[in-house]
């Protein structure tokens, strides 16, 4: 599985590299450091063996990529979001326990973030297709679950 992670994330790289027009590379190369945070965030950790949780997104501020920093660990507006309510939801479950909370207990790298486009700019994203989340899911072995909002169903399957 991690070969086939590693193998995806250089293709996002590459892809990148190779179409700076529809990246955005021009102006900022995808680093191989960059692919190294982008693989790290996206690697599972599992409980039991499971995923518990698998936050996807389809952006990356200007200072977190050129700082090459995770979407959890980064300033972006969505990424401290993001990681309060994480945060909150599991001081709410340890108080809710009787456990003693630690701010610095938290640990948001055990949770797996999927960046959709790792990269800067997002025009003809129909010819972007190396970095679909399906692709990463599939290679992951998840479960895939959707939920159309305003419809009455709702799909699961296994990949």
């Amino acid at each position: 599985m991690f070969a086939k992670l590693n193998s995806h994330f250089e293709s996002v790289r590459d892809f990148a590299n190779a179409h700076p027009a529809i990246s955005g590379t021009y102006a900022h190369l995808f680093t191989e450091g960059l692919e190294e945070v982008t693989r790290n965030q996206a690697l599972p950790q599992l409980y039991q063996g499971s995923t518990i949780l698998v936050l996807i997104g389809r952006d990356i501020s200007l200072a977190d990529y050129l700082a090459e920093r995770t979407f959890l660990s980064g300033y972006s507006r969505a990424g401290l979001l993001t990681r309060d309510f994480l945060r909150r939801n599991a001081q709410a479950e340890a108080e809710c326990e009787g456990r003693m909370w630690l701010d610095q207990s938290f640990n948001p790298a055990l949770f797996l973030y999927v960046n959709l486009w790792s990269w800067l700019k997002h025009d003809d994203m129909d010819n972007a297709t190396v970095s679909e989340p399906a692709c990463i899911l599939i290679l992951l072995g998840a479960s895939i679950c959707s939920t159309k909002s305003g419809t009455n169903s709702d799909s699961c399957s296994n990949t």
